[in-house]
């Protein structure tokens, strides 16, 4: 399990392709609005009540709400929304939902009853947790779970007793299977819908009937619908295969993904092999499949490049190859840059990796850019080239 923790945030960026992903938000939406919204996509409601003079707000706001992991796994599973609380639609909803600190996190389920409600920021990996504590809170089987127990097989109740069990993350393959079994003809507009819907691992029947159904099943909905739900059928497998340690696993979720796209498979087994390389420190594997997901899939993508060269200084720093790979795709991602945190960052991997003439030149293109976010920012800046130069002697 601690293998599978370690690599969740890897796994998340998955999930939304090549493209790195931010948090969604709704900004000073009304409040009736998002409750509707919510209704019509039964997802709870994460709401950053923050001001703009609040120091921690614009830290989550800049390093929180952009990184991919955030934004990966909160647009998936909520409806996202900024409210200013000097603003009249922030004022009107902290009439409702009390706000006593900035910035204050809630959590409210499309009923409006509060779920969550944590006060303070958060680091990306707190956040998530966060995230997911929120989501375990909430659990509609109940509401279904009595009448299908009792015999009911309506083909909408237990439609809704299947999603609620995929959204509660309880088991729902037995009772989608069982269902399926009793269809005659799965290839009905409401089969096909619940094949969608049921479909929440690779390795399983139901994927096989997704396969199997799939140009029915994109027509009734979109690819881009039904391209999102493989690929996270495909990642939960994925996430099996580096829990149990099954490299068979991940080659069926490989080999799925193949299945239904082969153009989408290409840098998903790229990544998937990536992930299960950082689970079992396989530093190795892990470099090999960036440098050719760099390369292919991701040379413009600058946030993508950081990701990856974070999670090298951070899983394999022992290893020089590593940290060079690392350094490589730094400068790949700032070559144009007019920010100067990503350039001091670039600037202490040169450091890091001993090159340090580069580094200071990286650091002074920094200066200027951060002159203009203020003094400390300038005073980081001067204090880390001095630092440098004094290495030089």
């Amino acid at each position: 399990m601690h293998k599978l923790i370690m690599v969740f945030s890897i796994i998340l960026l998955m999930n939304s392709g090549v493209m790195a992903q931010e948090i969604e938000f709704l900004h000073d939406t009304p409040w009736e609005e998002v409750v509707a919204k919510a209704k019509k996509e039964k997802k709870v409601i994460f709401i950053d009540a923050y001001t703009t003079w609040c120091g921690p707000c614009k830290r989550m706001s800049r390093t929180v709400f952009t990184d991919e992991r955030a934004g990966s796994f909160f647009n998936k599973n909520f409806i996202n929304v900024k409210y200013d609380m000097e603003k009249p639609e922030g004022r009107k909803f902290g009439s409702k939902y009390p706000v006593s600190g900035y910035p204050t996190l809630y959590f409210i389920d499309y009923t409006e009853d509060i779920v969550l409600k944590e006060m303070g920021a958060k680091p990306v990996p707190a956040f998530v947790e966060l995230g997911k504590k929120a989501l375990s809170s909430v659990d509609r089987s109940g509401d279904y779970a009595g009448e299908y127990e009792k015999g009911n097989r309506d083909p909408q109740l237990v439609y809704n007793y299947v999603e609620a069990l995929i959204k509660a993350n309880k088991p729902s393959l037995k009772i989608a299977n069982d269902y399926l079994r009793s269809q005659q003809d799965l290839s009905t507009p409401e089969n096909l819908r619940f094949i969608l819907m049921a479909t929440i691992e690779a390795d399983s029947r139901i994927f096989d009937l997704l396969l199997k159904h799939k140009k029915a099943i994109i027509a009734q909905n979109s690819e881009e619908v039904v391209s999102k739900k493989v690929k996270d059928a495909c990642m939960a497998t994925v996430e099996k295969a580096i829990e149990y340690d099954e490299k068979d696993l991940l080659i069926e979720a490989q080999n799925k993904m193949k299945a239904y796209d082969k153009k989408l498979a290409k840098p998903f087994i790229l990544e998937s092999n990536m992930s299960f390389a950082l689970a079992y420190n396989d530093a190795d594997t892990y470099i090999r499949d960036a440098t050719k997901f760099a390369s292919k899939y991701a040379k413009k993508d600058t946030k993508k490049l950081f990701s990856m060269a974070k999670t090298i200084q951070e899983h394999f720093s022992e290893s020089k190859k590593a940290m060079e790979v690392a350094e490589s795709f730094a400068k790949k991602a700032t070559a144009k840059s007019d920010n100067y945190q990503d350039l001091l960052y670039c600037a202490m991997l040169m450091k890091a990796n001993g090159h340090i003439k580069e580094a200071i030149k990286v650091a002074e293109r920094a200066l200027p850019l951060a002159r203009k976010a203020g003094k400390r920012s300038e005073d980081r800046v001067n204090f880390f080239i001095k630092d440098l130069k004094k290495q030089l002697g």
